[in-house]
């Protein structure tokens, strides 16, 4: 009997909780809909306004990917193999057994009459290279020109109708953070389209002579490379080039090569066959805090003058080490990218007004730029040769190499020995201190360094810690000069 009064009194005590709880969680609204100066919002929903702007957003995607979409092509390049054979030796010739491999890669159509955009790497020497159109026609390449330093090439094809083109749009107007599209044929999946935005300009890379990548996160993998990246009015604004990635698919860090380069090296390509670069032949480099404040400059303003070649435009204009150049035609200089798309891209055998900082001072030198030698090397130690042993001082942040009487004579040394700067760690004590590739190192701390052991005997005497003190000469310069190397 207990037991049935208690349950009943939970039973009570539960009912009246739940009608609490419901109180406490509907008073508030029932309280502030009643007030009389509370009406119904005007306001929009957000989420439907957030609908509204996605939808727009994808209407622009859409509009922009079928303007390009229909100029985007599948290149593939037949290459044909030797196969071995396994037949016995005879005296009989043996028979042309061949096979066929094919690779595949992505192209636009930039011109209604079959001229096509890709990359070098994309055509890949092939033998026979066919074009696929998104509308499934198929055509074969007649010729091909390509350009080993920017990885371009352009293609024909012959055709007796007006085909679907791309328009190239200014890349000098795209900005980080701009909605992008990447069109391709990823791993073989036809007419791919992925979205992102420009992540940074100006990027360069080892892997390519010459280099000023537009940088996307929109995805591009194998497959994808010669397809354009456009913009969200369906301009070409680049090349789809390369990726950086560990697993050797995108993980968010695509370049490609932008429009204004393309359209300069294939208009060259196109009507001259090759592309011609003006030259200055001279080696720079960055100018860091560390240059600024041993030169009096503001840092990343033009580039400092580290060697110039002999004989060339450079040298013949004067151009010495420590010279900063700010400009080239009046546009500004402010990284290493900036100076030789400048440097590339001025005409050959015509005067050019480059503006230089010398001892604090401003002063323009008209230069006539020639046309790049095929090879040609700005680096002594390039000149020098990869293929000597090199010594790496952790310590100096230098690697160096011990230079023969014979390549000594050639970078106008006048035949010293010594040991040549082949590389200087950024932001490492050399340098801060000021030291440059280029450079031939002829004492340390006094004592005479010709070879690699004297080097390293001298360098083991003193203490950077204390200060050492380095005697270089630069290329026609009898006159050693000397920095103190100090943590």
């Amino acid at each position: 009997m207990r037991f049935n009064h208690f349950h009943s009194y939970m039973s009570l005590l539960s009912n009246r909780l739940v009608i609490f709880v419901l109180v406490v969680i509907l008073l508030p609204s029932c309280f502030v809909f009643g007030q009389d100066d509370n009406k119904l919002s005007d306001e929009p929903d957000e989420a439907a306004v957030d609908v509204a702007s996605v939808q727009e957003m994808s209407r622009v995607f859409r509009a922009a990917a079928n303007k390009v979409i229909p100029a985007t092509l599948k290149i593939i390049s037949h290459q044909i193999v030797s196969e071995p054979s396994n037949r016995p030796t005879t005296n009989l010739p043996e028979p042309d057994i061949r096979r066929f491999g094919d690779s595949t890669g992505t192209g636009v159509m930039i011109h209604p009459r079959g001229i096509i955009a890709t990359n070098r790497h994309v055509i890949n020497n092939g033998k026979e290279i066919e074009v696929e159109l998104a509308d499934g026609r198929r055509y074969n390449v007649t010729k091909f020109r390509d350009d080993e330093f920017t990885d371009l090439a352009v293609l024909w094809i012959k055709t007796d109708e007006d085909l679907p083109f791309a328009r190239f749009g200014n890349s000098d107007r795209v900005n980080i953070g701009d909605w992008v599209l990447a069109i391709g044929n990823p791993f073989d999946l036809d007419l791919s389209v992925s979205t992102g935005i420009i992540s940074a300009r100006g990027r360069s890379n080892a892997k390519l002579k010459s280099g000023d990548f537009l940088q996307t996160d929109a995805s591009i993998n194998p497959g994808n490379s010669g397809g354009p990246l456009i913009n969200v009015k369906g301009e070409v604004i680049g090349i789809n080039t390369m990726i950086i990635s560990q697993s050797g698919v995108n993980q968010g860090i695509g370049f490609a090569m932008p429009s204004n380069t393309v359209y300069w090296v294939l208009k060259q390509l196109v009507e001259k066959g090759k592309v011609e670069r003006g030259w200055l032949g001279a080696t720079t480099r960055p100018v860091t805090s560390s240059v600024a404040k041993r030169l009096g400059v503001q840092p990343k303003v033009g580039v400092m003058v580290i060697y110039s070649v002999p004989s060339s435009p450079a040298a013949r204009s004067g151009l010495r080490p420590d010279d900063i150049i700010i400009t080239i035609d009046n546009e500004p200089i402010s990284t290493l990218v900036d100076y030789h798309r400048l440097e590339e891209r001025a005409e050959p055998n015509k005067q050019h007004n480059v503006k230089i900082i010398r001892d604090g001072q401003e002063r323009t030198l008209a230069i006539t730029f020639v046309v790049r030698p095929p090879e040609a090397k700005s680096d002594p130690s390039q000149i020098a040769g990869a293929e000597i042993p090199r010594y790496v001082d952790k310590e100096a942040g230098i690697s160096v190499l011990e230079l023969p009487a014979n390549v000594s004579e050639k970078l106008k040394l006048g035949g010293v020995k010594g040991m040549l700067i082949f590389d200087v760690l950024s932001g490492g004590t050399g340098e801060g201190a000021g030291l440059a590739k280029g450079m031939l190192i002829v004492k340390v701390d006094g004592k005479p360094t010709p070879d690699r052991d004297s080097f390293i005997r001298a360098r083991q005497t003193g203490s950077i810690e204390e200060g050492i003190r380095f005697e270089y000469l630069i290329p026609n310069s009898k006159v050693p000069q000397a920095i103190i190397l100090k943590k």
